[in-house]
């Protein structure tokens, strides 16, 4: 229930959230959260556990979080949810990210880097963007010949 004498709401922009988790990160009361499931990952927002605190605004790196001014004391409060597509690990098969976060960190690298490494980085992203943080550090604890052998091998 929203407490008495306020009159805004925090609505998700499905269109610009890119389901990265850092609205989900700072909550501190998990009002919002990121779920994955085998085909989708679902951002959820339950208006029931928000303090307003407004954390999860300054945090959306693509300004997805809105509030919405209520003009009467009481409206109808119910749990948002956007879903969108989810990368699997083509190694465990867990899924783990989004695409849409998986590019927009792609464009933002592309951005910041010389033009003379682009096309390795690339390379590079066409294959371990598909790998989950947890497979990437079993990747990286293997010895460097070893390595060297995987990275080169078609995943």
């Amino acid at each position: 229930m929203v407490r008495e004498g306020m009159r805004l709401e925090i609505k998700i922009d499905p269109e610009l959230c890119i389901g990265c988790g850092a609205c989900s990160s700072i909550c501190p009361t998990n009002a919002i959260t990121i779920e994955f499931d085998d085909r989708a990952a679902s951002v959820i927002r339950k208006p029931e556990k928000c303090i307003y605190c407004l954390s999860c605004i300054d945090s959306c790196p693509n300004d997805a979080l809105k509030t919405v001014q209520h003009n009467h004391v009481y409206f109808t409060i119910t749990v948002e949810e956007v879903q969108m597509a989810a990368i699997k690990c083509v190694r465990c098969g867990k899924p783990f990210a989004t695409y849409k976060h998986a590019e927009k960190v792609r464009d933002m690298i592309i951005n910041k880097i010389s033009i003379s490494i682009r096309d390795v980085f690339l390379e590079d992203y066409k294959t371990y963007h598909r790998i989950c943080p947890e497979c990437r550090k079993k990747i990286r604890e293997l010895t460097p010949l070893r390595y060297l052998v995987l990275k080169h091998e078609k995943i």
